[in-house]
């Protein structure tokens, strides 16, 4: 199996399968293509996930972020295990200046992917829309390689 030194990754914030079976199926997958880190935009969700099973399995984490207040209309345990996961990251990229407005979301994707080899979703094939499905396809049009554990 080909192995990619940087990995990107974009999922949905609302799962649809147990974390626990998500993130076995993430873990495996890192595992196989062996990563020196991961870039995780570090939304809720997906996101979340694959930066916890990184830091669990000592692969660096690089947490872009779309802008400096990403967490702070989540709730507190949200926002506990995201501060958690700041401090553990090998990086952390603020991507965007200023107040959060959504564009920066879409800013984010692209440079995930524009700093990634390859791509890990976490996206429904019904999904047609939103903000996974358009990281996916700038990561498409730029010749990445993108697996969907789905």
């Amino acid at each position: 199996m080909t192995k990619y030194k940087t990995i990107g990754v974009t999922g949905h914030r609302a799962l649809k399968h147990p974390e626990e079976q998500i993130k076995l199926k993430i873990k495996e997958m890192l595992l196989s293509f062996g990563p020196e880190c991961v870039i995780s935009g570090m939304a809720i969700g997906f996101d979340t996930l694959v930066a916890e099973v990184c830091i669990e399995n000592n692969i660096e984490l690089i947490a872009a972020v779309p802008h400096i207040n990403q967490a702070t209309r989540w709730n507190r345990d949200g926002q506990s295990r995201y501060i958690t996961l700041l401090e553990k990251a090998k990086e952390i990229v603020v991507v965007c200046e200023g107040e959060y407005q959504t564009w920066m979301n879409f800013k984010r994707n692209e440079w995930i992917v524009d700093n990634s080899e390859m791509l890990i979703s976490y996206i429904d094939p019904n999904e047609i829309t939103g903000g996974s499905v358009h990281c996916r396809e700038i990561a498409i049009k730029r010749g990445l390689i993108v697996e969907n554990l789905f």
